[in-house]
């Protein structure tokens, strides 16, 4: 591979990522859906971040949803901002 295909393959996914992450911050301001309410209550009874490198309230390893949802219920000011900013 030469330079040039090198940068267009890292600008292709870039714009990917971008794409992704834009989608992904609509979802923060979005209502509830199906097991949101379960699972916001299982996460309201964490008090640390380490709690959210476990299981969600079914059991699966889901850590990136929890701790969007630790997150929103504990008042992290990364997320707080980007959905903020989405709206």
């Amino acid at each position: 591979m030469n330079a040039k295909q090198i940068s267009t393959s890292h600008v292709s996914f870039l714009l990917l990522l971008c794409a992704v992450v834009a989608l992904g911050l609509q979802s923060i301001s979005s209502p509830a859906l199906l097991d949101d309410l379960d699972e916001g209550y299982h996460v309201r009874s964490f008090t640390s971040l380490k709690q959210c490198i476990g299981p969600d309230c079914y059991g699966f390893f889901r850590p990136v949803k929890n701790l969007l949802f630790f997150s929103h219920f504990a008042g992290l000011p990364f997320i707080q901002r980007s959905a903020i900013a989405s709206r």
